[in-house]
């Protein structure tokens, strides 16, 4: 069974393409209920949600960006059983 980070793993992260696969896509109305307000926030929060995860450090050209990532890990972190369900809404 594949853990949602290696399912994440076929996109090249480092170019930004798993955040330009989801930003043309409207949020989900659901995604609110899990604390994200934003596509950044939800992959943020679905990265730091897997225990095999130490540190993320996303890429910020701007302060809103920077703001916007800094609020993905205000709440507390959903469950690893959780994270499947940002995975669907992402549609990975």
């Amino acid at each position: 069974m594949l853990t949602p980070l290696t399912n994440a793993d076929r996109f090249d992260r480092s170019e930004g393409t798993l955040f330009s696969a989801v930003q043309s896509h409207t949020l989900p109305v659901e995604a609110a209920s899990r604390g994200c307000g934003s596509w950044a926030q939800l992959i943020l929060r679905w990265i730091l949600a897997n225990l095999a995860v130490i540190c993320a450090i996303p890429a910020s050209t701007r302060i809103e960006h920077l703001e916007d990532n800094m609020a993905a890990g205000a709440t507390a972190l959903p469950e690893p059983g959780a994270q499947w369900a940002l995975v669907r809404m992402a549609g990975f």
